[in-house]
Order: structure tokens, then C-alpha cells, then sequence
């Protein structure tokens, strides 16, 4: 195909169009394949006599090495010919809770939590016209609410961190796309060690082998950037449920069709942001600042962002526009919620082995059938856990209980030790951390008279609950209250972190329950 395309380019980036059409018509008569199928300029699918199905993206470069566009070749129309929707039926598509999933108590306007999912599967293509770090930037530097940022970038952004993402309110997809049913991983595809996953994701049309290709505008020569997988709008069917999430899919054509759209709508996300066509890389950049100043900033709904608001289009052919299917009014919610966790881990961001789970050994939830857990690891990340909520702390809040239960190794050999892992609550406001409770192993066992010889008052729980060494002890069930007064109608954030102090070794957890605000009477 490459020496082929570069035949008919005949080192003269005029003849693009052309000689796009002549490789779309070649390819089609070729032994072994059905047909191929183009999507206007931007990118072609080839069908396979075997049914297999792949894509082809084809993108301008510029003498620095640039994509251009997010998977295409701008048309040769000209602006006046693309009608603008009004803003009333940009908005299209209905929640459906599917019946395999609690259907979450969020209200329909809240986005899911704080945390933000950046899949950035091109960045060494799209270069400089990448808007990870200017949303990074707006998050980190949030003035009314912490933020959870996971961001993949390249080969990072793999087919299996895809499943990732029904732990993040809001999805920033950086990527080529195509159709409105496809868009690009950044996981090189590999004919040789294909696991049987992807095997089987391939057979079943979940995942796709993408093929990309740069014309440079100078030489006019095309060059093989490689094939990737890319994930189909049945694989994101299979994946969900996503809670309340926004989902902004900047790639092209991610609204060309309804298949992409529908299959995060259905599985439980509020609104679902993309392009009817080929958009250029440089517009997706200002476009996804714009939404989260929006968001962030100015605390908005995802609708108030001016672009969407007036269904903008890309100043640069072929004029994409940006639509929303969804929820006008989704934007993140700023009173405290879900301080049983029965809604998972919605309203909450987290970081490290920060989760939810419905029973630790023998131990069950305080309350109901969910509880959540920070760690200093339990073998799924050497990071220390935590979990936060921001919100506007009521006018009339008096008191912030809740239900607790510290477990770790460190008893009882290392109590008196530099071995001094930490359970910490705290209120943050304008960035200054007020302490509510910090409590360590030497602290616990001084509270429940034990020593490196003796138990006291702490529980034995092992051989019913072991984590990576030694026996584990326990506190048992623990209810706290603190005073919320100073922080009245305040922005504060609440925090609740456990910390490995001394080494990563020996293990130590926090179970939480029944957290709730009580107001004056």
C-alpha cells in the first residue's frame, strides 16, 4: 500500500486527494480482500474476504514532523456548504440502565467523581497540538475541588487500560478516529505474539488494526507510522457501566455516526462530546481547554462551553463541528455524597490502592454492602492510598462523622519502631491542610495497651485476613466526629490517606463506613 500511495502522490502533496481515491480503488482489488470502503477523505476500512475488518488513517504532516489531523485529509469543500445544528438537536441519545449494574443514585446533571482519565494514544504524532498538559494544568491547579488525573500517553494507552476507565467521571480521548465507531489505542500491533485476548477481540469486531500513514506537505511523501489496535464501539459496550461520566472523545469523526456515542450513553455516561468530521489537532487543543475552564474554572455545565453553546466548527477544512450528545447541563457536584460508598466510588477521586469493596476476609461493611479501603498497597500498586471528596461544606454543618477500622502487620513486632504507618483525615481549604485525625502504630497501640509482646485490647485476624507478611491486627470498628464549624461555607476537601512510613513491606489498611454531615437542627 505505502509504495503504491507514493506512485500515485508522485512527490507532490497537490495530488493528496487523488491519490487517496486511486489507493481506496487499488486496495479494493486486491486478492484477499472483499472491499474497501472510504469515509469521505479522512480514512478507509478494509474488509477482508474473512469477514476480519481494518482501518487505514491518512494524515498531513508539516515540515516538523506534525500530524495535522486526528485521522484524515481535509476535504475540498468549502465552509459555506456545512450547515450548522442548533444547539436543541445537537442533544440526542437516552440513558438506559442496563440490568447487570446498580444503577447509580447520581442526579442525572452530576458528573460521576474527580477522576479524570486522559487517553492520549498519539501525542508523538499530534506534537506540539496535544492538550494533556493544559488540562492537566487546569485540573492541578483547581481552586474549588482536588482532582484525580490518570494520564497514558503513546504505547501507554493500551487495549487493557481501556478497562480503566469505569473508575473516572470524566474520559479525555486524544486519538485518531474514524466513522463514529473506532478510535486508535497506541498498542503497536504484533501479527507474531498476538495474545488470545486480542485474538478473540479481533474475531468479534471489538478491536480493529489500524494502519497509519503522514503525507509530508513538503515531499509530498508518504511514510508508515505503523499499525495499532484500535477499539471498536462494541469493545466499549462490553466495558462499562461508567458512572455519570463525560466522555470527550477528540478525535475525527466521533460523532459521524451514533455507534461510539451510544455505546457510552447506554452503559451508564451522561454526555458524550465529538466531531461530525476530520478536525484538526490544533482545534481539539482550544476546544478541550475551553470545556475544562468550563468545568473547572468557572464551574459550568459541559453545555455553558462557548463552542458547544453556539455549534461551533473548526476554521480549518474541512470545518468539523463539535457536537454533545447528552446531558446539556453535566458538570461536577460540590455537596458531600456517598459517604457509605454504596455508589461505589461515584462523587469520590482516589489515588493509589484507594477503592471500594463489599468484604475484607471475614469482615464486613459497617453499614449496607459496600465499604471503602486505603491502603499502603494490598498488592495492586505501591502507592499509598487515598480518597477525597471536594464540596461547599453547608452553612448550617455542624459535625462530619464516620465509621473506621485500621488494620495492618506492623503489629505487633514493629510497634516502637521507626515503622510508623499513618491514617490521616483532613479538611483542606485555599490549599491549607486542617488535621482532624492522625493516628499511627504506636499511637493505636497505646490506646489498646499493646506492646511487641502483647496484644492488648487490638484483634487477632489472621490467618482470615493476611496481606503480605506478617499476622494482622486490628482496631475493630471505631466511629469518630469532627468538627466541621471552622469550614462553613467553605470549599474544603476531604481527605482520608493512609501512609507507608519505613519501608513498603509490611502492610497496612483502613476500612471506611457511614460517613455523613450533620447540620443544625
Amino acid at each position: 500500500m505505502l509504495d503504491k500511495f507514493n506512485e500515485y502522490l508522485n512527490g507532490d502533496y497537490a495530488n493528496l486527494n487523488n491519490a487517496y481515491t486511486q489507493l481506496v480503488d487499488w486496495v479494493g482489488q486486491q486478492d484477499g480482500i472483499s472491499s474497501a470502503v472510504a469515509s469521505g477523505n479522512s480514512n478507509f476500512q478494509i474488509i477482508w474476504d474473512n469477514g476480519l475488518k481494518s482501518t487505514v488513517f491518512v494524515s498531513p504532516q508539516d515540515e516538523n514532523g506534525t500530524s495535522l489531523t486526528r485521522g484524515g485529509i481535509p476535504s475540498e469543500n468549502d465552509r459555506a456548504s456545512t450547515a450548522k445544528v442548533a444547539l436543541q438537536n445537537q442533544t440526542r441519545g437516552q440513558n438506559l440502565p442496563l440490568s447487570n449494574y446498580k444503577v447509580s443514585q447520581l442526579e442525572d446533571w452530576e458528573i460521576g467523581n474527580r477522576n479524570v482519565y486522559v487517553y492520549s494514544s498519539a501525542e508523538d504524532e499530534f506534537a506540539p497540538y496535544i492538550e494533556r498538559p493544559s488540562v492537566e494544568d487546569i485540573l492541578f491547579n483547581a481552586e474549588c475541588g482536588e482532582f484525580g488525573v490518570a494520564s497514558l500517553v503513546n504505547q501507554q494507552a493500551t487495549v487493557n487500560a481501556l478497562y480503566a476507565m469505569p473508575d473516572f467521571g470524566t474520559v479525555l480521548i486524544s486519538s485518531h478516529g474514524a466513522r463514529g465507531e473506532i478510535f486508535t489505542t497506541g498498542e503497536i500491533v504484533d501479527t507474531v505474539t498476538v495474545n488470545l485476548t486480542q485474538k478473540a477481540l479481533y474475531n468479534a469486531d471489538k478491536l480493529e488494526a489500524s494502519w497509519k500513514v503522514v503525507v509530508n506537505q513538503q515531499t509530498g511523501q508518504a511514510i508508515d507510522i505503523g499499525w495499532v489496535w484500535s477499539a471498536t464501539y462494541k469493545l466499549i459496550q462490553d466495558i462499562g457501566p461508567f458512572p455519570n461520566t463525560l466522555v470527550i472523545n477528540n478525535s475525527c469523526e466521533s460523532t459521524m455516526s451514533d455507534k461510539l456515542s451510544n455505546a457510552f450513553i447506554t452503559n451508564g455516561a451522561k454526555a458524550y462530546v465529538g466531531y461530525d468530521k476530520v478536525v484538526n489537532s490544533n482545534y481539539c487543543v482550544t476546544t478541550a481547554i475551553d470545556m475544562f475552564t468550563n468545568l473547572v474554572v468557572d464551574g459550568l455545565g459541559i453545555g455553558s462551553t462557548s463552542k458547544i453553546f453556539t455549534g461551533d466548527t473548526d476554521p480549518l477544512e474541512p470545518y468539523a463541528q463539535i457536537q454533545l450528545v447528552g446531558n446539556t447541563e453535566l458538570s461536577y457536584s460540590l455537596t458531600f455524597q456517598n459517604g457509605h460508598f454504596e455508589d461505589l466510588l461515584d462523587y469520590w477521586t482516589y489515588i493509589g490502592d484507594g477503592r471500594v469493596i463489599s468484604q475484607l476476609g471475614q469482615i464486613q461493611p459497617y453499614e449496607d454492602e459496600i465499604m471503602g479501603i486505603i491502603s499502603t498497597g494490598l498488592g495492586y500498586t505501591t502507592s499509598s492510598g487515598e480518597l477525597s471528596q471536594t464540596f461547599i461544606v453547608p452553612f448550617d454543618a455542624e459535625t462530619l462523622h464516620m465509621t473506621w477500622n485500621f488494620l495492618s502487620e506492623e503489629f505487633l513486632d514493629y510497634i516502637g519502631s521507626q515503622f510508623q504507618d499513618r491514617f490521616e483525615v483532613v479538611m483542606k481549604v485555599e490549599d491549607v491542610e486542617h488535621v482532624l485525625l492522625s493516628t499511627s502504630i504506636d499511637a493505636i497501640a497505646a490506646e489498646y495497651g499493646a506492646t511487641p509482646e502483647e496484644a492488648g485490647a487490638l484483634i487477632a485476624v489472621s490467618p482470615g485476613v493476611i496481606f503480605d507478611i506478617g499476622d494482622v491486627y486490628m482496631t475493630g470498628k471505631k466511629e469518630s466526629s469532627f468538627d466541621l464549624i471552622p469550614f462553613r461555607s467553605k470549599c474544603a476537601t476531604l481527605i482520608l490517606r493512609c501512609t507507608d512510613v519505613g519501608d513498603s513491606v509490611f502492610d497496612t489498611a483502613i476500612l471506611l463506613d457511614s460517613m455523613w454531615v450533620e447540620v443544625e437542627e
